[in-house]
């Protein structure tokens, strides 16, 4: 069956592709690995995942520079959406 995202899933990998066109070769490929995975944590979450690109493309140079961050998993906490979980409890006397 014909997907119908499809173009538009290579569209938007194009776009990440230009937008990371003046980082190094090194950077680019990290921060499309990163976003892959973050892509696979949260799907269609369209706007997360743009704010986070927006984000992940100006630290990930730092990130590289500085092993102890990418140790630590540093952008991985920081893109950890906030979860609210709702529940009722009863009480009976």
């Amino acid at each position: 069956m014909f997907d119908r995202f499809a173009g538009i899933e290579s569209l938007y990998k194009f776009s990440i592709m230009l937008q990371t066109k003046h980082h190094s070769d090194t950077n680019a490929r990290e921060i499309l690995r990163f976003m892959r995975k973050i892509k696979k944590r949260n799907p269609g979450e369209r706007e997360f995942h743009q704010a986070v690109h927006e984000v992940v493309e100006t630290l990930m140079p730092f990130v590289m520079a500085h092993p102890q961050y990418a140790d630590s998993q540093i952008l991985e906490r920081l893109t950890e959406p906030d979860r609210i979980i709702i529940f009722r409890v009863t009480w009976e006397d």
